[in-house]
């Protein structure tokens, strides 16, 4: 029986070879945008969860509250946690601190190499089980002088110990050897463990004892600086919301603060649910996991709309062929599934050319997203998946069209002629309203996306970050800053220079007590961001001086002096800031310039009040603006420089636009799948639109011929065929602007500063779609319409 249905599916497929070739070219691009979709998802959703037992691991958080509006939540806690996390409390078996990521220099050798990696408490390999090669978990970050390393940061220093053998016995002859670490420090390798998947948020090459760190960094040892991480993992069945009740009150209980509160955040949450207000969680990148989600729903709905569409406007055409095997004896539930079975063949044909498409774009697709999917590594439950959307399609777009052409009765059909399809017209028509509703979302969200994206890119950040690169600063060019710089400037690619202890675009340190002056109220414990510079600063990031002067060689006195944001002066309460008597963590000076506020955050958030110290000695970042049109030969000059000053450290540089493009990455992303998304989408529709407007004008051929003979005009025969569904795509304009809007205006809203969702954008999507669906079906129209009717009227 079967066998039957597929081969009379195919008979039909071949004799209409063109609505089977829209139908599968409209299914195959849905699934073609939901796979992708899905493995995007996929990939996003499985961070950190290839770690064992990794619903025991948690993450430390802090919730701060500083000066009007100022509530932050962030991960940065005091190192003194570490005193009593993990002894006070029996529901937490190991806690560890983490610092950020640091980028440090190793050699072994001639191999010179900066690395990506992580100081951490002697206790992370038994919160973050990782795979280990060589060397024991349990004590490998015991001793100060010791380091991990990955497989791949072990085969680069180490070749000669891998050669010829395998993976473990290459780690066991790793372990034991010696690296030199930032030229200061030798340290032995202590365990070897296989490189971490792309899917974790701490991410590392390389793990060096905290000791090593807390022995350069003094500030660590107090409860009032928070510049660490920490992870706990609790012991089985320990409920995290309890342990985050018990420890709430640590940071009050030790300090004098009253507003800094402690809760746990699990680490499958790290990832996609980051983003916190008033100290409640409110989302994260999940929102674009949820928001692509639903594009691929909607994209692969439009393409089951196209697949029941065409096939109720096909009923007609089949009418008689149902009434024929009827009267065969043919049961109603036999046609039933002779039509699903058509169905569900065209969407596995549809399945297959997907995978072929999807084969062939999965590169472009990684490096797009920065992803490293790969179909070999995709178990059988994702090809499953894939099998399952497809057939599901298929029999959820074709059960209405079974249902219906199996329902007809022999009767009607051939004594009346009747082809019963006016319930079909009236399904079709909600249909492609559905359908364009979908449609306008995604465009509207689309141009949104790429509005904001434009707008942040576009955006005057309060500082000139084109062309300027920078490098880490090794402690001889700290110490000899002076003669580096004037060598620096002796060549005349290079414009200016200067140094910093952060990156302008992304400044991580700040203060609340550290910053007094004469009014500040015992009550007022605004938080400051701090940046420590050395001169010529403001004048290499050509930022704009609003008030006052900025540091100069010709005042000894402005190593106690600072600088301020103009954020900062309305947070003292100043009228003439300048000549203002504040003290900075224990110096006293006066404030000497206002600078204009600049965006040193995420344009997420809004400018904080801003301090800018002068104290060259404790800087960690140098800062070179080359002169116009030659950043090459700048670029060539520093690295020549810094490699006669720094024989054995490694050079790395890297450009503020680049580091900018970085922080934005996401939003990049976001952008390009959504607009590659829309496009799909938007061709899906019209295909189904070319089909429908086809078979309509196929349909009214005699019509077409009787109006043409009574002096009716081309013009006039197109306006008539493309005036219902003109119609209808208006209809789907008029319920979709208004809810896109509102949808868009909540997105835009999260951004502290974003682009205006006005009338152009709205406008220009209805114009765009209103004329891409005319251009679809007045094509179909002009072709029926320049028939000559004499064909048209012998036809039968």
């Amino acid at each position: 029986m079967f066998s039957s249905f597929l081969k009379a599916a195919l008979r039909g497929m071949r004799r209409h070879w063109s609505y089977a070739l829209i139908n599968v070219m409209g299914l195959s691009l849905g699934f073609l945008a939901a796979f992708l979709i899905l493995l995007w998802v996929r990939d996003e959703a499985a961070f950190d969860a290839h770690y064992e037992d990794a619903d025991q691991v948690y993450r430390v958080m802090r919730t701060s509250s500083y000066g009007e509006g100022q509530v932050f939540t962030w991960p940065a806690i005091t190192a003194k946690l570490d005193d009593v996390l993990d002894e006070d409390f029996a529901a937490i078996e190991h806690a560890a601190l983490v610092s950020w990521n640091q980028n440090l220099a190793f050699r072994r050798g001639e191999i010179l190499f900066r690395e990506d990696g992580r100081h951490a408490g002697r206790d992370l390999f038994k919160i973050l089980k990782h795979d280990f090669l060589a060397g024991d978990p349990a004590t490998a970050l015991d001793s100060p002088e010791s380091i991990v390393l990955s497989e791949s940061m072990a085969r680069k220093y180490f070749r000669d110990e891998f050669e010829g053998v395998s993976a473990e016995e290459g780690a066991a002859a790793v372990v034991g050897g010696t690296l030199n670490l930032e030229n200061r420090l030798d340290i032995t390798v202590t365990g070897v463990f296989r490189d971490l998947p792309p899917q974790v948020t701490h991410a590392m090459d390389y793990a060096l004892p905290i000791e090593e760190f807390a022995r350069r960094n003094n500030w660590v040892d107090d409860w009032g600086n928070n510049g660490l991480r920490m992870l706990v993992r609790l012991a089985p069945g320990a409920d995290h919301l309890r342990v985050s009740d018990d420890i709430r009150m640590l940071i009050q209980q030790n300090t004098e603060s009253d507003s800094d509160v402690l809760f746990l955040q699990p680490l499958a949450d790290v990832y996609l649910r980051n983003e916190y207000e008033n100290g409640v969680l409110v989302g994260g990148r999940i929102d674009y996991l949820r928001i692509f989600s639903v594009v691929g729903i909607f994209v692969l709905l439009i393409a089951a709309i196209n697949f029941t569409n065409l096939a109720t406007a096909r009923a007609s055409q089949r009418t008689r062929e149902v009434a024929v095997r009827k009267t065969f004896g043919s049961e109603r539930g036999q046609l039933a599934r002779q039509f699903l079975t058509e169905s569900v063949l065209m969407a596995m044909i549809a399945l297959a050319a997907a995978l072929v498409a999807l084969l062939v774009l999965l590169p472009w697709f990684n490096d797009l997203t920065g992803k490293e999917i790969r179909l070999s590594q995709l178990g059988a439950g994702v090809w499953l998946q894939f099998v399952l959307i497809a057939g599901l399609t298929g029999l959820a777009a074709g059960w209405y069209p079974a249902m219906h052409l199996s329902s007809f009765s022999v009767m009607r059909v051939l004594r009346r002629n009747d082809y019963g399809v006016g319930g079909g017209i009236n399904l079709r028509r909600a249909l492609v309203v559905f359908q364009f509703t979908l449609s306008v979302l995604l465009v509207v969200g689309a141009g949104a996306v790429s509005m904001q994206l434009d707008f942040i890119r576009s955006k005057n950040l309060g500082l000139d970050r084109k062309d300027v690169f920078y490098s880490s600063a090794t402690p001889a060019m700290v110490e000899n800053y002076e003669t580096f710089r004037s060598r620096l400037l002796q060549d005349p690619s290079i414009q200016s220079v200067t140094m910093s202890s952060s990156n302008p675009l992304e400044i991580g340190s700040s203060t609340s007590g550290g910053v007094r002056w004469p009014s500040k109220s015992p009550d007022d414990n605004t938080l400051f961001s701090v940046l420590t510079v050395a001169h010529d600063y403001l004048e290499t990031m050509r930022m704009n001086v609003a008030d006052g002067r900025t540091y100069s060689r010709e005042f000894g006195s402005d190593s106690l002096n600072l600088v301020v944001n103009q954020t900062a002066v309305r947070a003292m309460g100043f009228e003439n800031p300048v000549g203002e008597t504040v003290t900075m963590w224990g110096r006293t000076g006066q404030i000497i310039g206002v600078v204009e506020d600049f965006h040193y955050q995420s344009l997420y958030e809004p400018i904080d009040p801003l301090v800018i110290r002068l104290e060259p000695q404790s800087v960690a970042w140098m800062f070179v603006r080359p002169a116009a049109g030659r950043t090459s030969e700048a670029l060539s000059h520093f690295e020549s420089l810094f490699l006669e000053t720094n024989p054995l450290v490694p050079v790395q540089t890297r450009f503020l636009d680049d580091q900018f493009e970085q922080i934005y990455r996401s939003e990049a992303v976001i952008q390009t799948l959504a607009r590659g998304f829309m496009m799909l989408a938007i061709v899906v529709a019209c295909l189904g639109l070319f089909g429908l407007a086809a078979f309509s004008a196929a349909r009214r051929s005699k019509e077409i011929g009787v109006r043409k003979v009574l002096g009716a005009s081309v013009p006039r025969i197109v306006g008539l065929l493309s005036r219902e569904f003109l119609a209808l795509v208006l209809v789907a304009l008029v319920i979709a602007l208004p809810v896109s809007w509102m949808v868009m205006s909540r997105w835009l809203d999260q951004f502290a500063y974003h682009a205006e969702l006005g009338w152009p954008l709205l406008l220009g999507s209805a114009v765009g779609l209103m004329a891409l669906a005319y251009t679809t079906v007045g094509y179909q129209a002009l072709r029926a319409a320049r028939i000559d009717p004499v064909r048209s009227l012998r036809s039968e």
